[in-house]
């Protein structure tokens, strides 16, 4: 009897560190079971508010709770889809928008119904953190550069017309840069206009300023071919909403109308960025408020030399003097065309001249 106890005694401490073990593996798949449930709960309540980005990291830690899971697989797969993702390669500056309205309380771009670009699946807004900046996609593409002679208040160096192609999609600021922007990277507000909480765009910047505000945050200032293409987005009228303009489309010098449009208030300062409607391509003020700094050098003549039809062109040589686009709040209706162009000295300073910056994409944008 006590030989059978003694066996007994050892049979059973045998088996209870695999009993032990097996509680332990059933434990830790109820845990599994219930982080999975509990995520793809939360991505489903994050896409009825239509928080994509929330939405995407919930469907991936259902994927990691129950690896090759296919309703978590397919999940993830449909919000990439519908959204994009953020290009392999992009600093960790950069999110994906997390509402429909950004910090102006204006509507975050969507395009066709769609939050992401169908070909890349490249989201069609980003955000920069920290300062925020809100960035729209420009696809690539071609357009016809310059206006043609019958244009009202044409000058000679905005022809002649020609076929431009931009072989790589790029995103854009959709506002112009704001002073608060400003002082969160340069520490300083040089503008002469001051009154709007920050919201008001940077002015009185050279295009010296400008480009070291890009160098600290990775960006660049946009080419003149970039500039017009994200400006008409499409369209190859005067302004990217037709062939006149009013003051409730445009803040420009409204004693100055244009195509047989009536006079206007006559504001003498900047507006807050976001203040009209956007283009489609969901970029805000690029008629007028405040001229913007390009990268090119400016020549006169540039638009009849070779080099402004090829791929991605940019003027680099020629001049001391660098581009700006789109008018201003001092300026004539004219001056705020899509096509109209001009040029100053890099040091130049103006209560009239910001800019809006550029993020190109890495070399393989769209792969995941």
């Amino acid at each position: 009897m006590r030989i059978c106890a003694f066996f007994m005694l050892a049979l059973l401490s045998l088996s209870a560190p695999v009993l032990a073990e097996s509680r332990s593996g059933e434990d830790g798949q109820q845990g599994a079971d219930t982080a999975y449930k509990a995520a793809m709960d939360e991505g489903k309540q994050a896409e009825k508010k239509k928080d994509w980005k929330a939405a995407l990291e919930a469907y991936r830690r259902a994927l990691e709770a129950r690896p090759g899971d296919s309703e978590a697989k397919k999940a993830v797969e449909k919000i990439e889809k519908k959204t994009g993702v953020l290009p392999a390669g992009f600093e960790t500056d950069f999110e994906m928008p997390s509402s429909d309205k950004d910090q102006h309380g204006n509507p975050v771009n969507v395009r066709m119904g769609k939050q992401a670009d169908a070909a890349t699946c490249l989201p069609f807004e980003i955000w920069f953190r920290e300062p925020r900046i809100e960035f729209v996609l420009a696809p690539a593409g071609s357009f016809q550069m310059g206006s043609p002679e019958s244009e009202g208040g044409r000058n000679p160096n905005e022809g002649p017309v020609h076929k431009v192609v931009l072989t790589k999609p790029f995103y854009i600021a959709k506002y112009e840069i704001t002073q608060a922007q400003w002082v969160a990277v340069m520490g300083e507000n040089p503008s002469r206009f001051k009154d709007g909480g920050g919201n008001l765009p940077v002015e009185q910047v050279t295009w010296e300023d400008c480009r070291q505000f890009c160098a600290k945050k990775g960006l660049a200032l946009p080419a003149e071919a970039q500039w017009e293409y994200a400006c008409r987005a499409g369209t190859q009228m005067p302004f990217w909403f037709g062939r006149t303009v009013t003051v409730d489309q445009v803040n420009y010098h409204g004693d100055y109308p244009y195509g047989g449009s009536p006079k206007g208030v006559n504001r003498q300062t900047t507006v807050r960025v976001g203040s009209f409607p956007p283009n489609p391509f969901g970029l805000y003020d690029v008629h007028g408020n405040v001229w913007e700094w390009c990268e090119d050098v400016y020549q006169a003549d540039w638009y009849a030399r070779a080099e402004a039809s090829k791929p991605d062109p940019v003027c680099s040589a020629g001049s001391t003097l660098r581009s700006f686009r789109g008018g201003s709040w001092i300026g004539y209706a004219w001056y705020c065309r899509s096509a109209n162009r001009d040029g100053q000295e890099p040091g130049f300073r103006g209560g009239f001249i910001g800019f809006r910056p550029v993020k190109a994409l890495p070399a393989t944008p769209g792969k995941k």
